[in-house]
């Protein structure tokens, strides 16, 4: 989890961890069967392009040929029969968290294709009364923890609210 004020440098940090994560998979990989694949998640279509455009200016990709980050908003429908390809040319990609669970539901990718998933204003799985219906919570209980432990992807959390 990081925790820093608004404008500290949560996304920086993030973005490097991913980084170095990345990196380190692809060093060890040897007879990998898979190329790693981090997700960006946000609660907000604005997030989901101030987020990629971060990691378009930070990153480089561990895989060569790889496109900028990916941004994705709205319908999945939007890129039906496409999906493979935006997964196979992407390292990183960035999702509204609505979007991102319909794929997991749809069955069009597992988590346990994710190499790290990122969790951008995580004070949103918050229980206020009851449980909390909030994407990030439904992908958590309804995916993450469905899939045995060394098949999970690493996480990161980033918040600014206590």
């Amino acid at each position: 989890i990081i925790y820093l004020p608004t404008g500290t440098g949560k996304t920086f940090v993030a973005i490097e961890i991913v980084h170095r994560l990345m990196s380190k998979a692809a060093d060890t990989s040897g007879s990998k069967t898979r190329k790693d694949l981090a997700i960006f998640l946000v609660d907000r279509t604005t997030l989901v392009f101030q987020q990629a455009d971060a990691f378009d200016e930070q990153y480089e990709p561990t895989i060569p040929n790889m496109k900028n980050c990916g941004k994705y908003v709205g319908n999945m429908n939007r890129f039906n029969g496409k999906w493979n390809l935006e997964f196979a040319t992407h390292e990183v990609m960035c999702f509204t968290a609505g979007l991102f669970r319909n794929l997991l539901e749809n069955n069009i990718i597992s988590l346990q294709d994710v190499t790290v998933l990122v969790f951008d204003e995580a004070h949103h799985v918050r229980k206020t009364k009851g449980e909390s219906l909030h994407d990030f919570n439904t992908i958590m209980k309804d995916f993450y923890f469905t899939l045995p432990v060394q098949n999970r992807p690493r996480i990161i959390a980033m918040t600014a609210k206590s």
